[in-house]
């Protein structure tokens, strides 16, 4: 009897002890939790746990605007340097202008050969740029997104060196300009950094034929004696914005595209053919008054102080930055507007502005970058 009950009470044992420690068998499976701190892996989830780091990873480095770092180490003056010493790939890069200390900044290494040192872009409306004084001082925004680098900064790298400036636009149909000058800087500070500017420039365009009307106009001018003169001459229905430069052998006229002309210098040269030695044709090569796609809408600002809506510097009897929502070198008001407010294509002097492109009124773009590039590069 006592042996019976000690195999009861045995068998019991064991059957408790194997409902507490085996529990039916699951599918292996990940669990990540909501806030992205901890992750749970079975034993066929190693791969998706690499992949989650990696893309933790990626999202610090885009919140923290992480370099993409310099091949050998060093730190440059400017993109330009950045450039030169083989890297060449377009991203945020820590720099030194002057020697007064590292700041990182967007390198664009492939609009029109690359070494530009952006100082603004703008593309989605995701920042807001009608800001106080001293978030234009500091900076603001996301270098691998929308931002203003700060005019400390501008002022660093321009009093640094010789820059010439560009201007990119894309309107909300995907059309593209842009606009270059042959030198830029900005004061410090205390001179309420100021806008230095130089002259306008932009592409060539060469033109191949010419409108009947001017065609005969230019058959009624007779080459001079000298081997050189320059006339004015008045075309009257010139895209302004662009630039034609055309040559003119003998009666032949040649051009490449539809647009007619304006407002052209006309130079007349003598120039000997080579097809028949000793024969002189005359040879008319047109330079209008100013050049580029996008036209001179910054020119208007040259040597005015940067306003903000709590920092009244313009020539208007009322704060331009508050009246256009924005900041800029306002005059009496703008001929441009670039951190004005993103209205993607509307109609709004409120908007970014740039004058006459791509038509005519307060026009605001969709997509704006302004960048440095030393002259010599």
């Amino acid at each position: 009897m006592k042996y019976f009950v000690g195999v009861i009470l045995f068998a019991y044992f064991i059957a408790t002890l194997a409902n507490s420690t085996v529990k039916p068998t699951k599918e292996a499976h990940c669990n990540v939790n909501n806030n992205y701190n901890s992750f749970y892996a079975g034993p066929n989830c190693k791969k998706i746990e690499q992949q989650l780091e990696e893309i933790r990873q990626e999202i610090r480095a885009l919140r923290e605007n992480k370099t993409t770092g310099s091949s050998n180490g060093k730190v440059y003056k400017n993109c330009a340097e950045v450039y030169k010493y083989g890297d060449k790939i377009s991203g945020v890069y820590k720099i030194n202008p002057d020697g007064l200390g590292e700041f990182e900044v967007f390198c664009d290494q492939k609009t029109a050969g690359g070494g530009w040192t952006v100082f603004q872009k703008r593309r989605d409306g995701s920042v807001d740029f009608f800001r106080v004084w001293d978030d234009y001082k500091r900076g603001f925004g996301n270098l691998n997104g929308e931002f203003w680098l700060g005019l400390d900064k501008i002022h660093r790298l321009t009093v640094s060196g010789d820059y010439k400036l560009r201007v990119n636009l894309e309107d909300i149909h995907g059309k593209t300009a842009f606009a270059e000058y042959s030198s830029f800087s900005v004061t410090s500070e205390r001179a309420k950094y100021q806008l230095n500017l130089g002259s306008y420039s932009g592409n060539k365009l060469a033109v191949r034929s010419l409108s009947t009307s001017m065609a005969r106009a230019l058959k009624s001018a007779r080459p001079p004696r000298r081997n050189k003169t320059n006339m004015a001459s008045q075309f009257q229905s010139i895209h302004p914005q662009k630039l034609y430069e055309l040559s003119v052998v003998g009666q032949t006229f040649m051009r490449k595209d539809n647009v007619k002309l304006h407002r052209l210098q006309v130079t007349i040269d003598l120039h000997k053919s080579k097809l028949k030695p000793g024969n002189l044709r005359p040879i008319i090569r047109f330079s209008p008054l100013f050049v580029g796609t996008a036209g001179d809408a910054l020119g208007y600002h040259r040597g005015m102080s940067f306003s903000t809506k709590d920092r009244d510097n313009d020539k208007w009897s009322s704060n331009c930055a508050l009246g256009r929502k924005g900041a800029w070198w306002y005059k009496n008001c703008h001929h441009s507007n670039l951190n004005g407010q993103y209205l993607n294509g509307k109609d709004d002097c409120k908007g970014m502005r740039w004058l006459n492109w791509p038509k005519g009124g307060c026009y605001s773009v969709k997509k704006t970058e302004m960048k440095i590039r030393p002259k010599d590069f």
